[in-house]
C-alpha cells in the first residue's frame, strides 16, 4: 500500500458500487477538498479531476457543489471510454457534466443528475439530491427542495435520462412507491436512494426510505425494470448496503428483529400510539 496524492490537500472517491479506474488503469478519478473537517456547506465547491499513476498528480478538470462525502459527486467513467460524468449545478438545478480526460474538455451539460449509468443504452437514473439531504440520505445542499411539502409526490421519485437525446422522464413516481405494496402505510415523508443497475443493465434497484408513525424507519428494497414496469418489493425491515450478486439476485445486508416486529403489530400498542 503506498499514498497516491500529496498532503496538501484532500481527495476522495466516493461509494463502493463504481470502479475508481478507467479501463486502462492509468487514470483514478477523485474530488479534491481544502477541508474535510466539516459538511459540505450551500456553494462549497470541489475540485473534479483524476489522479493520473503515472505522474502520481492530481490533474483537475473543474469544480462542482453538488457532492458530499461518502458518495461524491457520483463521478463514474461512461462505459470503457475515458469519459466520465459528474453531479453538479446545471442552470440552477441539480444536473450532470461530461467530460472527456483525455481532452480535459467538457463534453455536455445535462439537466438532470446522475446516479447511475447504463453505458450500452446510453441511459441515466437519479433521484432528487435536495430530498435526499433533507430527509438523512446522501444529497446535497444548496438548492430546495421543490417538493418538501408533499410527504410521497406524483411528480418525484426516480428519473431516467437519455444520454443522446437529453429526455427525461420519470420512471417511477414516490407515490408509486409509497402505495405499492404498503406493509406498513405512513403519512411521513418518503424517499428513494442507493440506486444500482443490474449486471444485464435491465433492471433498477433501490431502496425505499420512510419513517414510521411510531419513530422507526422502514426500508425497502426494490426493484424495476428500467422500462418502468415490473415494481418489485424483494423485502423490507433494517436493510442497508447491497449490491448486485448475480443478473437475478441481490446479497443486501439487514438485521432480522422480530420483537420491535412484534410489537409493532401489537393492537393495543398501536391504539395507543394513534391517541
Amino acid at each position: 500500500m503506498y499514498r497516491l496524492t500529496d498532503l496538501e490537500k484532500h481527495h476522495f472517491f466516493g461509494f463502493h458500487d463504481l470502479c475508481i479506474s478507467n479501463k486502462k488503469g492509468d487514470k483514478l478519478l477523485s474530488l479534491q477538498v481544502d477541508d474535510i473537517s466539516h459538511p459540505p456547506r450551500k456553494g462549497q465547491h470541489a475540485s473534479v479531476g483524476f489522479v493520473d499513476m503515472a505522474s502520481k498528480k492530481f490533474v483537475a478538470i473543474d469544480n462542482t457543489s453538488a457532492w458530499n462525502f461518502p458518495q461524491g459527486a457520483r463521478q463514474q467513467w461512461v462505459g470503457e471510454t475515458n469519459d466520465f460524468i459528474v453531479n453538479n449545478v446545471v442552470n440552477n438545478s441539480w444536473g450532470s457534466c461530461l467530460y472527456d480526460s483525455e481532452t480535459k474538455q467538457l463534453v455536455e451539460q445535462f439537466g438532470t443528475p446522475t446516479h447511475v449509468v447504463n453505458a450500452t443504452l446510453n441511459l441515466s437514473f437519479s433521484v432528487n439530491y435536495s430530498r435526499l439531504h433533507r430527509l438523512g440520505g446522501y444529497g446535497y445542499t444548496g438548492l430546495l427542495d421543490r417538493y418538501a411539502e408533499h410527504s410521497a409526490p406524483s411528480k418525484d421519485g426516480v428519473f431516467k435520462l437519455d444520454l443522446e437525446t437529453k429526455i427525461v422522464e420519470l420512471l417511477v413516481s414516490l407515490k408509486e412507491i409509497s402505495e405499492f405494496g404498503a406493509v406498513k402505510p405512513s403519512r411521513r415523508h418518503h424517499y428513494v436512494t442507493h440506486l444500482s443497475l443490474s449486471p444485464s443493465g435491465l433492471r433498477l434497484a433501490f431502496l425505499h426510505r420512510y419513517r414510521l408513525d411510531d419513530g422507526g424507519e422502514m426500508t425497502r428494497l426494490m426493484t424495476i425494470g428500467i422500462d418502468g414496469g415490473d415494481l418489485r418489493c424483494l423485502v423490507y425491515g433494517y436493510l442497508s448496503h447491497f449490491d448486485w450478486k448475480e443478473k437475478d439476485s441481490i446479497l443486501i445486508w439487514g438485521r432480522s428483529n422480530q420483537a420491535v416486529a412484534n410489537l409493532r403489530e401489537n393492537v393495543f400498542l398501536l391504539s395507543l400510539i394513534h391517541i
